[in-house]
């Protein structure tokens, strides 16, 4: 009986060494770490600072700050600064702010990496300026530590930069910027430039920071970039009309379900799928009796994603078609209708003998 109780009902088996942390290196006594912050040699003293992160040893928040301000190796400085943003040392703020602006020899990647960590908004002014790198790198940083911070306040001081820059490359951080941290006045700007940007990723991030803003004028301009042949373009352009959701722009977007192009359909019917609206039932069922075969597909997967209950007899007609085009998405538009009267119709032709209504069928 002893055996069993041992066996069954125990303490657990110890996953590590006694004396190691989770990483498997011994645990370093805070006196340890202290004489290695006061080293004389550059690389113990960084060392020892990456050791009170990983043991948590905040009181070392003194020497941080002095490490940060006046160490005379850079990649003691940036460590140091890196430990204080994790501890969030109070009166870290304004020696993270001096680094980005006067300390050439750190990494500014790594001091917006701990601004990010010490969640201090009063860093932000000092990071707008990396939005203009020439380092993509740095640029992607720089806007990823301004939305982490929700430096809204800054917005402001972004536009102005981004309308200095020519280079539609160089201006791409700040543009998802303002559209991440939803800069309102941006928003003229922001569609002129949809509109003298070439098709690529700098128009497709232009697109979604519209749509971050939430820029109901826009509208048109993104419903335009639904019809484009670049993929990336019509997909952000679809969804920043989701998140507008401007009700007033879905007469605008149905013509594109009859688009020769299956994935401009398609892309039209996702974002149609959206943004539930009165007006889109009557479309949809327009459609589906009396539309183009080319339309039959989206606009099942509109009625389909919408509930519209009335849809389901003219898609089971149309699935019932073996010629009709796009059977696999008429039977997942029956699945998310989700009514078991289809359930006949979707056994018959999960059992046909070959098509593609057979996958559409397994999945509803």
């Amino acid at each position: 009986m002893a055996s069993f109780w041992a066996a069954f009902c125990g303490p657990p088996k110890p996953t590590a060494v006694p004396g190691a942390t989770a990483s498997g290196r011994p645990l370093q006594e805070w006196a340890a770490v202290e004489a290695g912050l006061q080293s004389t040699d550059a690389n113990q003293r960084a060392d020892a600072i990456l050791a009170a992160m990983e043991f948590q040893y905040r009181q070392a928040g003194p020497r941080l700050l002095q490490l940060a301000q006046e160490d005379e190796a850079a990649n003691v400085r940036q460590t140091a600064a890196i430990a204080l943003g994790q501890f969030q040392v109070k009166g870290a703020g304004p020696i993270l702010t001096h680094l980005l602006q006067n300390d050439k020899a750190v990494q500014a990647e790594y001091i917006m990496e701990a601004a990010a960590r010490l969640e201090d908004k009063r860093v932000a002014p000092a990071i707008v300026p990396y939005l203009k790198s020439d380092l993509n790198n740095t640029r992607l940083i720089a806007m990823q530590t301004l939305v982490s911070l929700n430096a809204t306040s800054q917005g402001p001081a972004i536009l102005k930069l981004a309308q200095g820059l020519s280079d539609p490359d160089q201006s791409r951080a700040a543009v998802m910027a303002l559209g991440k941290l939803k800069v309102q006045r941006a928003a003229p700007w922001l569609r002129q430039l949809a509109q003298t940007t070439a098709p690529g990723p700098n128009r497709a991030a232009v697109y979604l920071a519209l749509g971050r803003i939430a820029d109901k004028a826009s509208a048109p301009l993104l419903i335009e970039g639904l019809a484009l042949e670049e993929p990336r373009l019509r997909e952000n352009a679809g969804k920043a009309l989701i998140l507008i959701q401007d009700h007033a722009s879905l007469s605008a977007i149905f013509p594109l379900l009859e688009s020769d192009n299956p994935e401009i359909a398609y892309n039209a019917a996702a974002v149609l799928s959206e943004i539930s609206d009165p007006k889109t039932r009557q479309q949809v069922l327009r459609l589906l009796n009396q539309g183009p075969p080319q339309s039959i597909g989206p606009a099942a997967l509109v009625a389909g994603r919408l509930k519209i209950s009335a849809s389901r007899l003219p898609i089971e007609k149309r699935l019932a078609d073996k010629k009709s085009p796009d059977r696999e998405q008429l039977a997942q538009a029956l699945g998310w209708l989700q009514e078991k009267a289809s359930l006949p119709l979707l056994i018959q032709v999960l059992q046909e003998a070959e098509g593609t209504g057979r996958l559409g069928a397994a999945w509803s």
